[in-house]
């Protein structure tokens, strides 16, 4: 989003938090919404209609991942219900946003706590170790 788009928002955000108290403002808003709607009948109803395509999408693509790697789905599950998530990131001491990772799904009670970014590094340079493996020779 541009910085004038952002300092947009930002206003009406504002202006709307300063005004959601006064009836006639209120009153205004919904009048303007009803117009809307009125003009714009099938706005809302296209969108619902939209969505059990998306989410049988989801299904479907979940359960297809979770048919090809069902290691990693029991491996997820037995570390959920007995190791539990350390206080901080064992990699960069974070306490927000805690996950476990798995550096081998055949170990499964094998985990390490990792915040959401270290957790991103982490799996990023499992994929450039692979990536790395195919296409150098090994010693």
């Amino acid at each position: 989003m541009s910085n004038r788009k952002q300092k947009n928002a930002e206003y009406m955000r504002k202006y709307r938090a300063e005004r959601k108290n006064n009836p006639e403002f209120m009153e205004n808003q919904r009048n303007n919404l009803r117009r809307f709607r009125e003009k714009n009948p099938g706005y809302q109803s296209n969108w619902f209609n939209e969505l059990p395509d998306k989410t049988e999408r989801r299904a479907r693509y979940n359960k297809n991942y979770s048919t090809k790697h069902p290691d990693k789905g029991i491996s997820r599950r037995k570390a959920q219900r007995n190791v539990p998530l350390a206080s901080k990131c064992e990699w960069c001491g974070s306490t927000e946003g805690l996950e476990r990772h798995h550096e081998d799904y055949s170990k499964q009670l094998e985990v390490i706590t990792l915040c959401k970014t270290c957790h991103t590094k982490a799996h990023q340079r499992l994929f450039y170790r692979a990536l790395l493996a195919l296409y150098l020779p090994s010693d």
